[in-house]
């Protein structure tokens, strides 16, 4: 009788081992096997991954049966330490690793980059992978040269089966899991298969596998949104309005991986790997919204500070219907050689990622005429209840249809070289190159209708059978009702009957606005080349390396003025390089120490390089015109960050980790401290295992000056934490970039900017800018920032000096205008306002929900 004791827990061991006496005394001492295997063998396969890799690694694998434990990717990955995950509806969809938002970490495929199918960010939504379809999951937290320098956090590597893991001439598995909610009477399922075989001598293997799931959502929500003080409320506050909202999602997911290997002899290997993957949202949401407390001349409280009245109270009545379709393919051929102390691996990959999301929104709305409403703060949710509502007072109001999609293709080649060296054991040089084509191109169109004039052509929820049925919102202590929805059926025939008549008035000017502006073709060639060694010196070893970067942008999108469209296209390049440094001490076998530099960078993101924008200009008596452009700046170069790792690890027994580890980022030259943000309150927050990006400064000569400290630890950490840490983190610096015509543009696109005049910038020529906003601490970070404002402002306030400042040295946050004939800007005439003026002139409505400030005011 055998037991496999490293992959077997305690308890299988002792039922085991009970089962194996009982057998050898009922077979009369014949010898019987038994092995016991489970999800042990997973955390022990994870542990050796990373024992014997020589940088800072966390992995999970698959089990004794080929599959990972969790139903996605982001799940699966959200079990090792330092990783944080923000989920949606109870399911896991983003991943940040020690606190880097996921746009700034990198996401591969077999060291393939996978690219996103979402339109308007890098950061993949791991979602949409089933981790049914993988053998591996990496999380390299510090990288070495030969891979992409993409990711500030770290690379997610997705690690393809392969049928020579199993050690099985056939491979067969299906499982099949079925469910039951009780809140919303649904019953998900979710199934996999996988078949496989090794033959011809051992040379030939085929692999395949498809998985699929389905799953229905139901959340009731009950929210006082837009809380603020007010006297004599016995809560201390009242919300501005409160949301009854009902919520059903269905998600589905199905896909499909498979491998085929040849290996011809022993020192040859020849693949061909493809994985597909389809994930889809059907969303259905009401919304029942009652303004109560916007006015509060209009409530009237009782005495007892907890129940009131509220008169004239704005209501509506929203009805989204939403669906997503985003789906993502990856092919690759390639092979592994080896003769003698040299070794050769490439790499052709295709890449395939696509986007489909159609929403439609209807809102019928009663103003704000005689309606009244009763509220009551005494349960633990308030409840706000309207006398007089019904359904002939919510007229129509607005419909959008929202038609967006996206397509990327990749394309990449890479060839390593590789050959070991006469020094301790396992020592090689190494080196390749690498090229990345992305083509990728987002439509974004969205039509608005408004209700028609005064007259017969309006319409009610009440008319033409547009109701739907009351429905419940259970918070589960209370029960409160959404009275007044809107029927899905009904009103998607009604506006289909009537979309081009006259009780939908078609927005022409916010329609073409939306269909024009959102608009982009992008494509991104990445062409990279590394060397790199790894010495072994007995207990020491030591990786070091150079990786360098080029990278070319070309975007086209579209300008518009008025009524007319152009189209835009611009162009960048930049070079990056990557220097890292690995060393890996083993004073005792169970005892690993590492520590780690690396450098690695974070690309913008898409919107923000955009060059197309909204023209809106104003003609002047003198010929000229003044006007306001904002739009995205192509020539911005990515975040850089220095990455400092610490890592010591004990291996105490079979299948046991303890490990901690400590993070330090930093910018050279900058002070190695501790800092903290202010929050919206002004209060100071210290940065702990997510703190801010620093990135490369956007101007020639230099990178900006910060640092980042964290300690991120090998222990399990409460989720919850984590992701209070991981939000610390999502904060980042934009600094200016010169263009090409030598002006300074922000590096944060967005809506357009208020402009600012200054005469006097450029002797003998008037003089235009606009205020350039960067989220609140921009230009503020560290002395020397502050030593530069302070600096401008006695230059400003100087007798003598108003409005004039030296031709060789503009203020940073303003910028010389180019010439007309060069850049197609027009000359903007005005007086030279005072700081204060400035300052003032900055609208922090302009970019939702972040506080602004001016670039070195």
């Amino acid at each position: 009788m055998r037991i496999d004791r490293k992959a077997a827990s305690p308890l299988a061991l002792a039922i085991a081992m009970a089962w194996g006496t009982a057998a050898a005394a009922q077979t009369d001492g014949a010898v019987e096997e038994l092995v016991v295997t489970g999800q042990r063998l997973s955390q022990q396969r994870a542990i050796e991954t990373k024992r014997e890799a020589v940088t800072v690694v966390d992995a999970i694998s698959a089990d004794e049966i080929g599959r990972l434990a969790d139903k996605n990717v982001a799940e699966n990955v959200e079990r090792l330490p330092g990783v944080g995950l923000a989920y949606d509806q109870g399911e896991g969809r983003y991943v940040s690793i020690r606190g880097t938002p996921s746009a700034l970490n990198n996401v591969t495929l077999n060291h393939v980059e996978v690219g996103n199918p979402d339109g308007d960010s890098r950061a993949l939504p791991l979602d949409v992978v089933s981790g049914q379809l993988l053998g591996r999951v990496e999380v390299v937290k510090a990288v070495t040269p030969d891979y992409d320098a993409q990711g500030i956090g770290g690379t997610i590597n997705l690690v393809s089966q392969s049928p020579f893991d199993f050690g099985k001439d056939r491979i067969a598995r299906a499982t099949l899991q079925v469910g039951y909610q009780e809140f919303n009477d649904k019953t998900p399922i979710q199934g996999d298969a996988t078949v496989g075989a090794v033959f011809g001598e051992g040379r030939f293997g085929v692999l395949f596998g498809i998985n699929g799931s389905s799953r229905d959502y139901r959340s009731d929500g009950l929210y006082p949104d837009d809380w603020r003080t007010v006297p004599g409320v016995a809560r201390g506050g009242l919300p501005t309005n409160i949301k009854y909202t009902n919520y059903r999602l269905k998600r589905e997911r199905i896909g499909a991986a498979g491998t085929l290997e040849f290996r011809p002899t022993d020192d040859d290997r020849l693949y061909l790997r493809g994985l597909y993957s389809r994930f889809t949202e059907d969303e259905y949401r009401q919304r029942w919204r009652l303004d109560f407390a916007a006015n509060l001349a209009n409530v009237t409280l009782n005495s007892d500070g907890a129940t009131g009245v509220a008169r004239n109270v704005d209501a509506r009545q929203d009805l989204r219907l939403e669906y997503k379709e985003k789906s993502i393919s990856s092919y690759s051929l390639g092979g592994v050689h080896e003769r003698g102390p040299w070794s050769a691996e490439y790499d052709l990959s295709y890449g395939y990622n696509k986007l489909v999301e159609p929403n439609e929104l209807w809102q019928f709305r009663q103003t704000t005429a005689n309606l009244i409403v009763d509220f009551d703060m005494r349960p633990l949710l308030y409840t706000a209840e309207a006398r007089n509502a019904s359904p002939a007072g919510l007229g129509f109001r607005q419909h959008t249809r929202q038609d967006e999609s996206g397509e990327e293709t990749n394309i990449a080649g890479r060839l390593d070289l590789r050959r070991e060296l006469d020094v301790g054991v396992g020592s090689y040089l190494k080196l390749g190159v690498k090229v990345r084509d992305t083509d990728k191109a987002f439509d974004g169109r969205t039509d608005q209708y408004d209700r028609a004039g005064a007259g017969p052509n309006r319409f009610t929820l009440a008319d033409f059978g547009l109701q739907g049925p009351v429905m419940e919102v259970d918070t589960g202590d209370y029960v409160y009702f959404n009275r007044y929805t809107i029927d899905a059926d009904a009103i998607r025939e009604f506006t289909a009957a009537n979309i081009n008549g006259p009780r939908f008035v078609r927005n022409t000017a916010t329609s073409l606005s939306n269909d024009t502006l959102n608009d982009y073709d992008l494509k991104e060639r990445v062409s990279a080349g590394y060397v790199m060694a790894d010495v072994d010196f007995g207990g020491w070893r030591l990786i070091g390396g150079w990786r360098v970067e080029h990278t070319r942008t070309e975007v086209d999108g579209f300008r518009l003025s008025g009524s007319t469209v152009t189209p835009v296209g611009r162009e960048s390049t930049y070079t990056t390089f990557l220097p890292n440094l690995h060393l890996r001490f083993e004073p005792r076998e169970d005892t690993i120490l590492r520590a780690a530099y690396t450098r690695t960078l974070g690309r913008p993101q898409y919107p923000q390089m955009k060059p197309g924008g909204a023209l809106v200009s104003t003609p002047l008596d003198n010929g000229t015109f003044e006007g306001e452009l904002g739009e995205g700046n192509v020539d911005l170069k990515p975040y850089l960050s220095d990455n400092f790792d610490l890592t010591a690890e004990w291996y105490f027994a079979p299948g046991g980790l303890l490990a901690a580890g400590g993070l330090l980022e930093e910018d050279p030259g900058s002070d190695l401290q501790l800092r903290g943000h202010p929050d919206r309150r002004g209060h100071r927050r210290p940065h702990l295992l997510a703190a801010r990006v620093h990135p490369a400064a956007q101007r020639r000569g230099g990178r900006d000056q910060g640092d980042r400290a964290a300690v991120p630890a090998a222990v399990h950490l409460p989720a919850g934490l984590l992701e209070r840490l991981r939000r610390l983190g999502q904060r980042h610096l934009h600094r200016l970039q010169p263009d090409r015509a030598g002006a300074r543009r922000a590096a944060v696109p967005g809506p357009v900017q208020p402009a600012l005049r200054r005469p006097g910038l450029l002797p003998g020529r008037p003089a235009g800018g606009r205020a350039l906003l960067a989220p609140h601490g921009q230009g503020g970070a560290g002395a020397r920032g502050q030593r530069r404002r302070r600096h401008l402002r006695r230059r400003l306030r100087a007798p003598g000096r108003q409005g004039e400042l030296p031709a060789h040295r503009e203020p940073r946050g303003l910028h010389r205008p180019a010439e007309p004939q060069r850049r197609g800007a027009a000359r903007v005439p005005g007086r030279a306002p005072r700081l204060a003026d400035q300052l003032r002139a900055l609208r922090p409505d302009l970019l939702p929900g972040r506080r602004c400030a001016m670039v070195g005011a």
